[in-house]
């Protein structure tokens, strides 16, 4: 009996051994395999963007426009003769300067004086006040020169003007904040590697493309202000010879008065006056159409600028949104790729 039993014992062993045996022979379950999550972004890119051109700043020179007035008294009285048009202009000034006030004037035109203003010399403040106020009387208004001052995008400048400049928004870029979730698996890893890679390569194209915008912006502006200097040297070869112009134009007048004095008569200060008044008017005009243009050489530059920024913030936004667009796709697929880790069981 003790045989017996002995060998069932042997026997119940035996098979609880190889019961064990086969168990741990039983294969290993692998690891589920980690999809290829780049394929998911290959087509995520920017659309190009070209530099914007800015618009174009529109403007106007002043303009001169000599009196067709004097120049035909200016003619009759060298030629000798004494026509109506050389009495009515006499006549207008009588009707401006009283006769004590055509006595002052006469008595400072000295000889001196008068041989100083034929070589480009200065009137005397008080006397060149007199002149202008003379010659601001509508009665001899069509014996000036008449002029339209310059405007810049249809505004008119008529002086130094202070022009505001455009802000530079540097608030215009913003980043937006993805979040995702924080999951942790060779799966995820994989799904936030592509990602990243991905997002990578739209920052490149994001700064290119805004280093091209910004490029080109600075050119404009390097542009605009390199164009102030030469534009106001140029002003300065456009009123000089209208200067020499009116002087020479005084001279004229005043030689055919002195040519024909004794012919003339009582005329001969009148008509003085009206050429020192003309000349005071034109050189007076002169002086503000030039610091006008001045001026709107410098608002065309500031405007200029302006546009430029305006262009430039205008394609910055572009893409800016663009970008934001792409990146919000990425979302999106990273989100689904998370998921397909967390269905294969490799998010939990």
């Amino acid at each position: 009996m003790k045989v017996k039993n002995y060998l069932k014992f042997l026997s119940l062993s035996t098979m609880f051994f190889m019961a064990i045996g086969l168990y741990n022979c039983k294969p290993t379950a692998s690891e589920p395999e980690v999809p290829t999550f780049e394929e998911e972004y290959k087509d995520v890119k920017l659309p190009e963007v070209k530099p914007t051109a800015p618009e174009a700043v529109v403007s106007t020179p002043a303009t001169i426009t000599a009196s067709a007035a004097i120049a035909s008294l200016s003619a009759d009285l060298a030629s000798g003769k004494v026509t109506p048009a050389v009495t009515a202009a006499a006549a207008n000034v009588q009707k401006v300067v009283s006769e004590a006030e055509v006595n002052k004037i006469s008595a400072a035109l000295t000889p001196a004086l008068l041989t100083s203003l034929s070589n480009g010399g200065a009137l005397p403040a008080d006397l060149k006040a007199t002149m202008l106020a003379i010659a601001g009387n509508p009665a001899l208004a069509a014996y000036l020169p008449t002029f339209t001052l310059p405007t810049v995008d249809g505004k008119v400048i008529s002086g130094f003007v202070k022009e505001t400049p455009a802000k530079n928004n540097e608030d215009i870029i913003t980043h937006p904040d993805f979040s995702v979730a924080e999951i942790n698996s060779p799966c995820t890893d994989g799904a936030r590697a592509a990602y990243n890679t991905a997002r990578a390569s739209l920052d490149a194209t994001k700064a290119t493309q805004e280093l091209l915008i910004t490029t080109a912006y600075n050119s404009a502006v390097s542009a605009a202000n390199a164009s102030t200097e030469p534009g106001k040297a140029a002003l300065v070869a456009k009123y000089t010879p209208l200067r020499n112009t009116a002087l020479q134009a005084l001279n004229a007048g005043l030689a055919s008065l002195e040519a024909n004095k004794a012919g003339i008569g009582a005329m001969y200060d009148l008509l003085k006056i009206l050429y020192l008044s003309a000349y005071a008017d034109a050189l007076d005009i002169f002086d503000k159409l030039q610091k006008a243009e001045n001026s709107a050489v410098e608002s065309t530059t500031t405007a200029t600028i302006a546009k430029a920024l305006t262009a430039r913030n205008k394609d910055l936004v572009t893409i800016q949104t663009n970008y934001n667009a792409a990146l919000a796709g990425m979302e999106v697929k990273l989100n689904a790729s998370f998921k397909t880790c967390h269905d294969q069981g490799q998010g939990d």
